[in-house]
């Protein structure tokens, strides 16, 4: 779980957006995203839409 300082729904959305699928919403933790560990290649592409989707704020 990362806490995210924002609403984890709208952020779930832009993640989407990016090709990169997170956990749902555990209320009423609304700012803690869910991540799981995959490979490589899938974290990669997690760390850059997370970092692309934490620079909008």
């Amino acid at each position: 779980m990362i806490d995210i300082g924002r609403d984890v729904s709208t952020f779930g959305r832009e993640m989407r957006a990016k090709g990169v699928a997170v956990g749902r919403p555990f209320p009423p933790l609304n700012h803690m995203l869910r991540v799981t560990i995959g490979t490589d290649a899938e974290m990669k592409k997690f760390s850059d839409a997370f970092s692309a989707t934490m620079a909008v704020a």
